[in-house]
């Protein structure tokens, strides 16, 4: 006999937490960077394509100019990890 499994689909209302999750921990990150004895919560690191210099189409009619960078905290990790927790106990 076949057991259901557990899993959630992802629904807006979970993208939705994600998001705030990730908005949270942003805020965190940019509140604990000058104060001293949090600072740790806004070490991170920041990656992407394009971001020193980004990829620029030029077909003198557009100009298309491509990049995309994250930025990572500990903040914005913790930050997620509270709304994947929300997110499996309450939906």
């Amino acid at each position: 006999m076949a057991t259901r499994s557990k899993k959630k689909p992802l629904t807006p209302t979970g993208v939705l937490i994600f998001l705030s999750g990730i908005v949270l921990g942003s805020f965190v990150t940019e509140l604990t960077k000058g104060f001293e004895p949090l600072s740790w919560l806004s070490y991170g690191c920041t990656f992407g394509i394009g971001t020193q210099n980004p990829v620029v189409l030029d077909f003198s009619v557009v100009s298309l100019t491509f990049g995309l960078s994250f930025h990572l905290s500990i903040a914005i990790l913790l930050g997620l990890g509270l709304s994947f927790y929300v997110w499996r106990k309450w939906f």
